[in-house]
């Protein structure tokens, strides 16, 4: 669970501070409109079940952002594995990620956050 800590110990939960499960909805389908676009990342989505991936992606992201426990998908490794995901997909994804949490007005220390969970799972998601 991801949390800031702000001021005299008071915690601010990221998943209720952006608006709960419609913000994190928008930021999901922003993402993966420009992800299915982008020449590096599209090929990785071709024929996939796209619903599917959506559903739990933003399971993922509630519970990675403080909310609900609701991912029950593959682990990271297991769900990227035989992607041959390098380092440049990995980076284009993140940069993806920082220009739609702009979009949604995610402060800075808070994307910062945001994008250091991703960047922790990175060895179990490039190169499977």
């Amino acid at each position: 669970m991801v949390k800031l800590k702000i001021g005299n110990d008071n915690k601010i939960n990221l998943y209720r501070k952006y608006g709960e499960y419609s913000t994190v909805c928008k930021i999901v389908t922003d993402f993966y409109e420009i992800m299915e676009k982008n020449p590096l990342t599209a090929p990785f989505f071709k024929n996939l079940d796209m619903e599917r991936i959506f559903d739990h992606q933003i399971d993922f992201i509630t519970q990675a952002l403080g909310g609900p426990k609701k991912y029950f998908g593959k682990s990271m490794k297991n769900a990227h594995s035989n992607l041959d995901i390098n380092d440049e997909v990995f980076y284009e994804t993140l940069n993806i990620l920082d220009i739609v949490l702009d979009k949604h007005h995610v402060e800075a220390d808070d994307k910062e956050a945001i994008i250091n969970i991703i960047k922790k799972l990175k060895d179990d998601i490039v190169g499977h």
